[in-house]
């Protein structure tokens, strides 16, 4: 089934999935041993998802630009995506999870 979405709106659905399923596996394995617990849980969230906004931009414009070059969805997407797991894991390694 195809929805026939622009490739920047797909790739903002797709990115905020991905930031909700990943901030639930970092939280519980990634950095289990600094892990979000009760009413930290919403806080460690919206962290998350604050350091996190650099990389989907990056993403995006990435992702975006190489469509406009002629690159296939799929290359376009694999060098955004690159790109934002990068600055995501030391984003968050360094803001989100950091050691207090």
């Amino acid at each position: 089934v195809s929805l026939q979405w622009p490739y920047l709106f797909s790739l903002f659905c797709a990115s905020e999935v991905a930031l909700i399923s990943n901030y639930l596996w970092n939280n519980q394995w990634t950095f289990s041993e600094k892990k979000f617990l009760k009413h930290e849980w919403h806080q460690g969230w919206l962290r998350y998802h604050f350091a996190c906004f650099p990389g989907t931009l990056y993403n995006l414009l990435i992702g975006g630009y190489l469509i406009h070059e002629g690159y296939s969805w799929w290359a376009a997407s694999f060098w955004g995506i690159g790109v934002g797991i990068c600055w995501n894991y030391l984003a968050n390694k360094h803001f989100t999870w950091k050691s207090s």
